[in-house]
């Protein structure tokens, strides 16, 4: 066992593969822009190792995210939703800080997908505000907590956290 969240796709119903693969495509490229924005301002203890991000539609177009080291558990690997045998997955993070980066990315796919995915977490509502602000900073878009269902209302001090020093 281990703190773990889960996703599972559900089938594309006739006449909105093209609908739903766009979606598919835009939440990936957006994942691809948060791990870009973490590995920029991370530690070098909490960056990603190794991570792989592909955005061409047709090709992989899926994600590859772990933590570094000690920091490292279990890889959150999203396919494309179009391959055969892709109905989701889960990933147990142990809430190491790459956590936050998979948190981001399955907000961000519950915002592009609605109801074509469903996601969970062993985790509650409040464990996944930082990778929402995550996501809602990086985007600049207001990205729903899809534990709670709920836009993210945060103080400004906590969102502040993951802007770049310069």
């Amino acid at each position: 066992m281990g703190y773990t969240h889960y996703w599972s796709f559900k089938p594309v119903k006739r006449g909105q593969t093209k609908s739903v693969n766009a979606a598919y495509s835009k939440a990936v490229k957006d994942c691809q822009k948060i791990v870009l924005y973490w590995q920029s301002i991370a530690d070098s203890d909490s960056r990603l190792s190794g991570y792989s991000a592909h955005t061409k539609i047709g090709a992989y177009l899926g994600l590859n995210i772990n933590g570094k080291g000690e920091l490292a558990h279990e890889t959150f690997v999203l396919r494309d939703y179009f391959k055969a045998n892709n109905s989701g997955g889960f990933c147990k993070t142990a809430q190491k800080p790459y956590d936050t980066v998979v948190v981001a990315c399955l907000a961000v796919l519950k915002h592009y997908l609605g109801d074509m995915i469903d996601v969970s977490s062993d985790g509650r509502a409040h464990e996944w505000i930082a990778g929402v602000a995550l996501a809602n900073l990086v985007l600049k878009r207001l990205i729903a907590n899809p534990i709670s269902g709920r836009p993210l209302l945060c103080p400004d001090g906590f969102v502040s956290m993951f802007k770049r020093v310069k």
